[in-house]
């Protein structure tokens, strides 16, 4: 510290620091130091996550759960992967998990060696090892813990897409990717968003406007709004229109219209808000004069107050919500 003349440091952000590159090398390095088991258990690891359990491990390496965790001491030893909590103790005292909602959980020491993990798998092996792991990851989480894994799952299924077997899975695909989109909106990461939305359309035939229509609905409705978000508008000009095209009622176009309007705000260019404000409108049976006089301003005003005036306050407050959306 210059002003003061003497070294400060923060033993916190010390333990807390990042490893060195160097180190980060010399640690993946060692990956192909360790034995052939403990190798294979790393590589496996590195398909599902920085962060892993063993369950989930042992499903993708096709071990049993000792077996697993017996593979991953030398890489635990090794600095490479690192127990979080103490549940792991409990496979190393071989006290069975069978019944025990306990997850025994492990994460690596840094991404650059998740990422050295993976890349030691040969290059002709990844996509069917993506696809397994993928498939294994949504057979144990499917009825629970899905939306944990969502984003796993989702990489590493439209990563092997040639090894969908059935129409099946495709349609289920283009489902997860819609959720992967979904959640990825409520972190505002749009991008993210966008990209799971468009693999999806990516997966989509005409048919399935008949045989998946809610799906392929929500899928560009979602895509129009978070392209927008995006600031893509001509990407969100076509999703728009898609879903006007194939939208079977008004009700199910609003969200679309709604998007439009807001972009057109967010622009600025509020005449072309008000045009398809008006246009949904009218659509909704309510007409609106195009430049309103005085006298029709007053009148819309009195015919109001009529409607209301057999109401008090606390008798609006308590009428029974609307059941018609329109």
């Amino acid at each position: 510290n210059p002003d003061k003349g003497k070294w400060d440091w923060d033993l916190d952000r010390i333990r807390a620091a990042n490893m060195t590159d160097n180190v980060i090398e010399l640690m993946g390095s060692r990956i192909n130091k360790l034995q052939p088991a403990a190798r294979h258990a790393v590589q496996m690891a590195s398909c599902i996550g920085l962060n892993f359990d063993l369950m989930t491990l042992a499903a993708v390496g096709a071990q049993s759960v000792k077996e697993t965790a017996t593979n991953l001491k030398e890489a635990i030893a090794q600095g490479l992967i690192i127990p979080v909590g103490d549940a792991y103790r409990l496979v190393e005292l071989d006290i069975p998990l069978d019944g025990r909602e306990i997850s025994v959980e492990y994460r690596f020491s840094h991404d650059r060696i998740q990422q050295a993990a993976y890349d030691l798998i040969p290059e002709d092996e990844r996509l069917q090892v993506r696809y397994r792991t993928g498939c294994t990851l949504l057979e144990l989480h499917k009825k629970s813990h899905l939306d944990e894994y969502i984003f796993a799952i989702v990489n590493h299924l439209n990563s092997s897409l040639h090894s969908l077997a059935t129409e099946g899975q495709r349609l289920e695909l283009i489902g997860l990717n819609l959720q992967a989109a979904r959640k990825a909106k409520t972190s505002a990461a749009y991008q993210a968003a966008l990209e799971y939305l468009q693999a999806a359309m990516q997966l989509e035939k005409p048919s399935d406007w008949t045989a998946a229509y809610e799906t392929l609905l929500a899928i560009y409705r979602e895509a129009a709004e978070v392209a927008f978000l995006n600031k893509a508008y001509k990407p969100m000009q076509r999703y728009v229109e898609i879903v006007l095209k194939h939208g079977k009622t008004l009700l199910e176009k609003i969200p679309a219209f709604e998007t439009y309007v807001h972009a057109a705000i967010s622009r600025n260019d509020m005449q072309d808000a008000i045009i398809m404000g008006k246009k949904i409108l009218k659509a909704l049976d309510i007409s609106l004069p195009q430049n309103p006089s005085t006298l029709q301003i007053a009148a819309s005003l009195l015919w109001t107050k009529w409607k209301l005036h057999r109401y008090s306050q606390d008798e609006l407050l308590t009428l029974p919500e609307m059941t018609d959306p329109i």
